[in-house]
């Protein structure tokens, strides 16, 4: 627990007393001043002719008035303090048992020793003194009043005078006077605090008058019953000892009950006050709020620390947040606190120590008791707890603007992840959406949140078998209490069909039981298409290299014969033929290599200036000189057309599509190749009169490993390499390549290059052609 210290001011700050509190105790004083004034005359002639059987009585009283001021209990109720004790007792029988004039001087004796030892506020004194002497005053001249009434109306029989002796059947007299002893006296002190605290004076009236309605009401009671046995039964007197001394026994324990649920009542607000906005500077004005009302005093303060930025955040009842630039320790904080107090003047200021699993993390200050002349050990305790519940606050404050930066990382990974995550219940409904599975199943987040997870996904397997009703992971996940990682076709919002990887982490509570669903999906489509893809150019591959390499074989084992003499034109024969497959297998071997080159980044090509007539020329030359049979027409402009790009490989792009085209045209039909010159660029054309390709075909014909259904068929082999390669070296000469095709009207194959107007041109004798 943590100390309390008092920060010391200069003498001019303590004990501030506000100017309108002074004018009213002066108004008191004139009002009492001329009391005194008019009564001191008769008091003074009856202390003169000294009887001294009149006069023990006012002494007993002034000595009474003076040992009940050792027996007040001050009873907290909301931020005031109500004083109950014995006092209103003897002044009950003082105006039972004495005349006006002596009361009034009694009292003002009585009072005065009193505070003098108790009290060490001047103004204090003063206005102490002045409160009782004007109630006492009061309750004595109505209560003689009545008296003087009931003696000259005699109501129901009763007879009085103002020197009538106590009568029980009288009681109500003095009971009258004293409820102007009540409201005089109540009334002062209400004032007095009221234009202390600038409080309204009904409310500041209505808050305490419960409290010490029932404390002058048993005052009272007692001091008739005294009065009567004194005047009738003095025997009995002692018994009133354990009654009177039980009441105070009780005061005091009513004192500490309230004064215990007052503490609870405003750890409860403040708490309360934190809570509204957790690290807001608004709830910590209304701490410090809640803090001065519950001390009553004129304001109160924090200075919360920030070792993160070496600083001390200060937020006062006067305002804030001011910040102080501190070194990051207790001490320094500490320091700076006393000096901001110092500075900021706040007069009788109490710091405590704001202390959270054994840390100091700043400091409370409360300063200015508007009713004690400084703080009382219970102000420090309350005020002491209330520090610490703050510090808790702070403490919490600081672990939960941890978990939001958590929180808001985690919500940034989620809300970036290229990765599909959503999060299920137990009973299967989406309780969170990433983007990525906005994109994934075209399904907002608002739409998917709520719904359940298999009528959004609708998962198959690879044998359309509905994953959630056959085998549901999610179900899976929960009985294990491991990850399951499944594959399966779902369909999206438009019904498009895509492969998912998803893994399901279940989060079990502490009770074995599944809390949520923590799933991961990845769009494994392409994956899968590329897999399927591979598997088919091995087999492909695996067919075309046995395709060469099998004639080769046959003829090798042919010649090889002993018991068959062959002649040398049929060894010839079989020597082309094995050469023809030779070929085709090398081909198949430098295109995988091809390929292997472009995916590592390597056989790039070069960009110089070509003659596009005399390139397309040479080409449709070649494949008419290997096969003289096929009709292979050149169309182009008859003026000379340059491009940029690199000879070879245009070349062997034109030679791929020329080759596809004479493979798969009919024998009889010719095959055009057209040059067009288009404004920047020169496009190579190949027409043919093939079977077509199908539109859905022409979207994945350039891709690696792909092979038409009808074009390019299975019949006529390849690798499905060939418009690969044509597509990415064109792309790699800046140019681009297309294809328009329909089923039974042949295709048109086309390929643009950037035009050059240069005539640096390359001419195939400096350049090779492979």
């Amino acid at each position: 627990m943590a100390a309390v210290t008092a920060t010391p001011l200069p003498s001019s700050a303590r004990n501030v007393v506000p100017r309108r509190v002074w004018l009213f105790v002066l108004a008191s004083a004139c009002v009492g001043v001329a009391i005194v004034a008019a009564l001191l005359p008769d008091a003074v002639r009856q202390v003169a002719a000294r009887d001294w059987r009149s006069l023990w009585q006012p002494v007993a009283y002034a000595a009474g008035l003076v040992l009940a001021e050792r027996f007040v209990v001050r009873v907290p109720v909301r931020n005031h303090r109500v004083a109950m004790g014995v006092t209103d007792l003897v002044v009950v029988l003082g105006i039972v048992f004495i005349d006006l004039p002596l009361l009034v001087v009694a009292t003002v004796v009585g009072i005065a020793a009193s505070q003098i030892l108790a009290e060490p506020s001047l103004v204090k004194r003063l206005f102490n003194v002045l409160q009782y002497m004007l109630s006492t005053a009061a309750a004595a001249a109505l209560t003689a009043l009545v008296l003087d009434l009931v003696g000259r109306w005699h109501p129901f029989g009763l007879t009085a005078s103002s020197g009538t002796p106590f009568r029980p059947s009288l009681a109500f007299a003095w009971v009258i006077g004293m409820v102007a002893f009540f409201l005089v006296n109540y009334s002062m002190v209400t004032l007095a605090v009221g234009l202390s605290v600038t409080q309204p004076f009904r409310s500041s009236w209505l808050r305490a008058a419960p409290v010490a309605a029932a404390d002058w009401a048993a005052s009272t009671a007692y001091g008739l019953l005294i009065a009567s046995l004194l005047a009738h039964d003095q025997v009995l007197l002692p018994l009133l000892v354990i009654p009177i001394g039980l009441t105070l026994f009780g005061n005091r324990a009513w004192a500490r009950t309230l004064a215990q649920g007052q503490r609870m009542h405003s750890l409860y607000s403040a708490g309360r006050a934190l809570s509204k906005g957790m690290g807001e500077v608004d709830a910590w004005r209304d701490f410090v709020g809640q803090v001065a009302e519950v001390l009553n005093c004129e304001g109160a303060a924090v200075f919360l620390g920030r070792p993160d930025d070496g600083a001390l955040d200060v937020i006062s009842t006067e305002g804030g947040p001011d910040r102080l630039t501190v070194t990051d320790s207790p001490a320094a904080w500490e320091q700076a606190a006393k000096g901001y107090v110092t500075r900021s003047r706040w007069p009788r200021a109490a710091t405590v120590m704001m202390e959270a699993e054994g840390r100091v993390v700043g400091y409370a200050v409360a300063y200015g008791p508007r009713v004690e002349p400084d703080f009382t050990t219970e102000d420090r305790e309350t005020l002491l707890t209330l520090a610490n519940q703050g510090a808790a606050a702070l403490r919490n404050e600081a672990l939960y603007r941890e978990a939001e930066n958590e929180r808001a990382t985690l919500r940034d990974i989620v809300g970036h992840s290229t990765d599909g995550i959503y999060t299920v219940g137990p009973d299967r409904a989406v309780r969170s959406w990433n983007p990525a599975m906005v994109s994934l199943t075209g399904y907002s987040e608002e739409e998917a949140i709520g719904q359940k997870c298999f009528n959004l996904l609708r998962a198959r397997d690879g044998n359309g078998v509905d994953m959630c009703a056959a085998d549901c992971p999610i179900l899976a996940a929960a009985k294990s209490g491991q990850e399951e990682v499944r594959d399966a076709s779902v369909l999206n919002k438009d019904g498009v069909a895509r492969w998912i990887r998803y893994a399901h982490a279940p989060i079990v509570g502490s009770d074995g039981e599944m809390d949520a669903d923590v799933v991961v999906v990845r769009d494994v489509t392409r994956e899968r298409q590329t897999d399927e893809l591979k598997a088919d150019f091995v087999a492909s591959v695996s067919h075309e290299l046995r395709t060469p390499l099998t004639p080769i074989k046959g003829f090798l084992m042919t010649l090889l014969r002993e018991d068959r003499d062959f002649t040398q034109d049929r060894r010839n024969e079989y020597y082309k033929l094995m050469l023809v497959q030779a070929q085709r297998l090398e081909r198949l071997i430098e295109d995988l290599l091809e390929v292997t080159r472009l995916e590592t980044g390597a056989g790039l090509v070069d960009s110089t200036a070509i003659d596009a007539i005399d390139l397309v020329r040479q080409v449709v030359e070649r494949f008419t000189s290997e096969d003289p049979d096929r009709v292979v027409t050149l169309v182009a402009p008859n003026h000379a057309v340059y491009c940029r790009g690199d000879w070879m490989r245009t070349d062997q792009v034109l030679a791929n599509l020329l080759s596809n085209a004479l493979r798969y045209s009919p024998a009889h039909e010719p095959v055009e190749v057209r040059l067009v010159p288009q404004g920047r660029e020169v496009v190579f054309e190949v027409r043919d009169s093939g079977p077509g390709i199908s539109l859905d075909e022409q979207s994945r014909i350039f891709e690696r490993f792909q092979r038409g259904g009808h074009y390019l068929t299975r019949e006529q082999g390849g690798a499905g390499l060939g418009l690969y390669l044509a597509k990415r070296l064109v792309e790699a000469m800046g140019g681009r390549i297309w294809v328009s095709s329909r089923l039974g009207s042949g295709s048109l194959f086309s390929f643009a290059l950037p035009a050059e107007p240069s005539l640096q041109v390359v001419t195939p004798q400096k350049r090779s052609i492979g």
